[in-house]
Formats: C-alpha cells, structure tokens, sequence
C-alpha cells in the first residue's frame, strides 16, 4: 500500500470520528416516536389544576441578551373557584383567565421531544435549576417541572422532580413563564365580566406563625412539627422529613378556604378529620372537615356553629397527607 493511499484512509477515518463527536447528539439520537405531550404523559388535566407555583432561582442558563428582556420574578396563582384565578404572590389580585389558560397550554401541551436516562443531573443544569413550575391538582397531588440548560434545535432540559428520566422540550417554556403581575392580573371590570363570588371565608388563623399542626381521624393521628431551620418534620407517626410543598400548600388552602353557608348547627355531626394549627396562643385554632357519602364536603371551627359547603381539595390534600 503506497503511502499516499495510506494517508487518504486515515483522513478519511479522521474526518468519521470528527462527524461521530461533533455532531448535535440530540439531533442525531431524538426518538421519533416520543410524540407525546406534558399533559399527557403525566396525567395532567388543567380543569382540575387548582395551584400554579414558579419559582425562578436564578437566571445562571439564560444567554445575557435574553437574561435582558425577561423577567425573573417569582409568582403563585391559585384558582378561586372553578372559573377564576388569584395571584397571591408577591401581590394579591385577580388575573385574568385566559392568560393563566394560556400559561397552562404553553407547558401541558409542550411535546416532549425525547426522554434521557442520565446518571447525573448537573451537566443538563437540572441539580440547581432555572425556573421551577409546580401544579397542584384537585386530589391534592402536585407535579414539579425542573428547567435546565438550553441545548440546540430550540430545545431545552427538563425533568418532573420525581421522574427518573429527563426530557427534552421547546426552549420556549422560559419565554413562556417569564412573566411580570402585571402580565397576569386581570385589567377588566369585574363588576361587568363576572359574576361575584359570594362565598365567605371559613377559617381564620395565623398561617405565619404556625409551628405545629396536628391531623385528627377517627384512626389517625398524623403530627407535624416546624424545626428551627424552617423545616417541618412528622412527629408522629414515626418521624421523618415532611413533603415542605404539601404542607405550604395546606397551610395556603386552609387560609383561603371558603364555602356557601349551608346550616346551622348546636354540633357538628359525625365528624371525620380535624385539624389543629399551633402557634404562640395557648389554644389552637381548629378547623373540622367532613365528607358525606355523595362527597360533598363541609367545613366549620370549632367555636362557631357555622357549617359551609366548600370543594373538596382540601379535603383530598389532607387525604392524601394521611
């Protein structure tokens, strides 16, 4: 073999291993047939989404002339009722509902365009992520959607908290969820838009200063306890590290909680769950919850005869707690 044919064949090699290690990978290996949408695949039906929480940690991924246009602010929305929508974080007011419907559609109908098994999270920035998006369902469970480095083809890392995979997605989900109070609060009269709510608020309490709150069945007995450090630890029973999302949101929920007054009445009949929040009064406030067989449920405390209908997604959270 002559020593130009030689040369030739190991240019040529040169020139493979090049292509093998310098091509987009994620174009290369995307699944074709991964075509299914967020929603979808994790089981996610925006009518029953009762809480929207984003969380924007930093903007450590975002190129600097992105980072420029978008806002990284955090914010909560919490549905009211079943056609309205609150912004209770950093400001409280309405928002406007097709905005919040849109900010749904734009992560539930994300195609997910190829799922990963990885061995470590750090590379793909999904250990420390960009933006965080939790959903509270109406069953009290919630999903949290982790968003990470941008990649090529307009896509971006994400992964479900507790999924074992990540995927990829639209790149688009920043722009999508990088939004203002002003961008979501609703600018309309509301007096002529909507019907008012006249439910009232059930319970009153000092959701702050909570530091113990105690879960009360007829064959249960669930204790959590807020630490030193901020953090809330099950007492009993056995003890162990709390779900901190899902006692945030039991505390917000039974805050906000309100009903349609139904009855009154001397006692409270058959009552399934109680629940105590401890803070630095001598006596806490109690909040006493019942679900009958057609799954109505009700709610009074403990020093008022007032009896409410109210939904049931406080009641599933607790269920589900337990």
């Amino acid at each position: 073999m002559s020593f130009r044919t030689t040369l030739i064949i190991v240019t040529i090699f040169l020139f493979l291993v090049v292509l093998y290690f310098f091509i987009p990978k994620d174009n290369q290996e995307e699944d074709q047939n991964v075509v299914e949408k967020i929603g979808q695949f994790y089981g996610l039906n925006r009518q029953l989404i009762q809480k929207i929480q984003v969380t924007f940690s930093h903007p450590k991924y975002f190129d600097q002339e992105a980072s420029q246009k978008l806002v990284h602010q955090s914010y909560t929305l919490v549905r009211s009722n079943k056609n309205n929508w609150r912004l209770t974080n950093p400001i409280i007011t309405d928002a406007d509902i097709q905005k919040v419907n849109q900010l749904l559609s734009d992560l539930l109908e994300k195609r997910i365009k190829r799922r990963i098994e990885v061995a470590s999270l750090f590379e793909y920035g999904l250990d420390d992520p960009t933006v965080k998006i939790s959903l509270l369902t109406q069953d009290g469970s919630t999903k949290t959607f982790l968003i990470g480095k941008k990649t090529v083809n307009y896509s971006i890392y994400a992964k479900e908290q507790l999924d074992s995979t990540i995927m990829l997605i639209e790149s688009s989900i920043i722009e999508d969820y990088a939004k203002s109070p002003n961008d979501l609060r609703d600018l309309t009269d509301r007096n002529k838009s909507r019907l008012k709510d006249n439910r009232k608020r059930v319970f009153d309490f000092q959701r702050a200063e909570t530091t113990q709150i105690d879960i009360l069945s007829t064959d249960l007995k669930i204790m959590l306890r807020k630490q030193p450090d901020g953090v809330w630890q099950i007492i009993e029973p056995g003890e162990s590290i709390a779900d901190q999302q899902m006692v945030d949101d039991l505390l917000f929920f039974a805050d906000a909680l309100k009903g349609t007054v139904v009855q009154v009445f001397k006692g409270f009949p058959e009552t399934e769950i109680r629940i105590r929040f401890h803070t630095k009064e001598i006596d806490p406030a109690v909040l006493i919850l019942r679900q009958t067989k057609d799954n109505n449920v009700y709610a009074k405390t403990r020093d008022k005869e007032t009896v409410f209908q109210v939904d049931d997604h406080l009641f599933k959270l607790i269920e589900q707690i337990r």
